[in-house]
């Protein structure tokens, strides 16, 4: 099978990212895999692999993607001949797979990794109600559709699709390091006596941990021995760095840059929280359970189908400051609840598909697609 996907993560040029790691992976599921990858001016034609091949847009401005995609698409599906087109959402690049499905006669698959109907925070951003309008044209027309997480499945009954082509295939990871490896250094050696509460990700607006920077205020105020520790970049960092400055928490809520080693990030704090107001899935919750951290985190991404409320996990239903600092200091206090939720989490991870069956489970989406 040859398949085109079309996307917009540029980590996909830089040979050593995750990304890229993964989609080497899926090359090996195809005799061809042929990725437009939706940029900017300034990115060259990329061979991740043998049969992996990248190709950038280089388009002036954002408005341009989808024409300079359309032209790259019909050499690329002419040349190499392709079975299969994914698009890794349900807007633009979906309909520029429309038009390939249209013209070449070709099957589509539209992959969904984000909970973009039923969040607030998708609906208030701008756009939004243009790309709705491109996700209903495109989503009934689909071979396909793949989503991450239960949640996205529900919403997409709003739409005209047929429930035996909705396929549901969460995000994987290889999570035998968090749960097998050793830290290789302990943070309660670099914050001695401290009860250590830990977040990793993007920061970013729809993660809102300025809500979770509010509640640990209250939180060390009542435990003064807290720290929060914030791992990842973003575009929201110096916000919240201000933030945590104008409520006098400088020495208590830390910024990490990204790590490489988040084995011992998670193996050696003591509570993990995520308070985002939207996720397709989330990996890190995962990678914090399969380390054995006791996991809060609202109604997102895994929660409800991986992460049980009160079994593997507290699930925040309303996510506000009292809600958050609630769950925060009752597991703060509650010992033997947080050593309970964290072990029943890693052994519930270790139920979760390991890479074999996973990359057996992704080639069927592909191929009940180019069935559909």
């Amino acid at each position: 099978m040859k398949v085109l996907t079309i996307g917009s993560d540029a980590n996909l040029f830089k040979a050593d990212s995750p990304v890229a790691g993964r989609i080497k992976k899926y090359g090996a599921l195809a005799e061809e895999l042929h990725i437009i990858v939706f940029t900017k001016q300034g990115y060259q034609n990329t061979r991740l692999a043998d049969n992996v091949y990248i190709y950038p847009t280089n388009s002036a401005s954002k408005i341009f993607f989808i024409f300079d995609g359309w032209r790259l698409a019909k050499r690329i599906v002419r040349e190499k001949k392709i079975d299969l087109v994914s698009t890794q959402d349900p807007f633009e690049s979906a309909f520029l797979g429309i038009k390939l499905k249209k013209k070449f006669g070709i099957k589509l698959q539209i992959q969904i990794h984000g909970n973009f109907f039923q969040s607030d925070y998708w609906r208030s951003r701008p756009l939004f109600k243009i790309r709705k309008h491109l996700a209903k044209y495109c989503l009934p027309k689909a071979d396909g559709v793949r989503v991450v997480s239960r949640q996205i499945q529900e919403s997409l009954s709003q739409f005209k699709i047929p429930r035996e082509k909705i396929y549901l295939l969460p995000i994987h990871e290889d999570y035998s390091k968090y749960l097998n490896n050793r830290p290789s250094f302990d943070l309660h050696r670099r914050y001695p006596g401290k009860f250590i509460i830990l977040w990793v990700g993007r920061l970013s607006r729809e993660k809102n941990l300025d809500l979770l920077i509010d509640s640990f205020k209250i939180v060390n105020r009542k435990f003064n021995q807290t720290v929060l520790l914030l791992a990842g970049e973003g575009p929201e960092k110096e916000k919240l760095k201000n933030q945590a400055k104008r409520l006098k928490l400088e020495s208590a809520v830390v910024f990490y840059p990204w790590q490489d080693d988040l084995v011992s990030f998670y193996k050696t704090s003591d509570l993990f929280v995520l308070c985002s107001k939207t996720e397709g899935y989330n990996r890190s919750v995962v990678e914090a359970m399969a380390s054995g951290l006791p996991v809060i985190m609202t109604n997102v991404g895994p929660a409800g189908e991986l992460v049980k409320n009160m079994v593997n996990g507290w699930v925040l239903e309303k996510p506000g400051v009292l809600e958050i600092t609630s769950a925060l200091v009752t597991l703060i206090q509650n010992e033997d609840l947080r050593k309970k939720i964290a072990e029943q989490a890693a052994a519930d991870v270790q139920k979760l598909p390991n890479e074999k069956e996973y990359l057996a489970l992704y080639l069927k989406g592909w191929q009940l697609a180019q069935q559909g």
